[in-house]
C-alpha cells in the first residue's frame, strides 16, 4: 500500500468513470464524469509587490456520473465495462 511519500496512481476520466459505474452497479446505459466546480473572486497581492490584481480560485466541489444519450471520446458504455453476470 503506498504511503504519504507514494500516492496511489492517478486515474484517467475514463478509468474513474469505469470505477464508478461497477461502484453503483450500474449496468446499461452510457455515462460521462460530471465534475462540479466551485469558483470565487479575489484580489490577489503578489509576495514582495504592492500591487493587487483580481483573480479567481476554482475548486473542484464534487465528482460524479452523468447519463448521456451520444456517445463520445468520454463516455463509457456500462454493458461493456460492468455486464450483468
Amino acid at each position: 500500500m503506498p504511503n504519504a511519500s507514494q500516492p496511489f496512481p492517478s486515474l484517467e476520466p475514463l478509468e474513474l468513470t469505469t470505477l464508478l459505474i461497477r461502484h453503483y452497479g450500474i449496468h446499461r446505459g452510457l455515462w460521462t464524469l460530471h465534475v462540479e466546480f466551485h469558483t470565487s473572486g479575489h484580489n490577489f497581492v503578489p509576495t514582495g509587490k504592492d500591487i493587487v490584481y483580481p483573480a479567481v480560485v476554482a475548486g473542484v466541489r464534487a465528482l460524479g456520473l452523468r447519463r448521456v444519450e451520444v456517445a463520445d471520446q468520454l463516455t463509457v458504455d456500462a454493458a461493456a465495462v460492468n455486464p450483468v453476470r
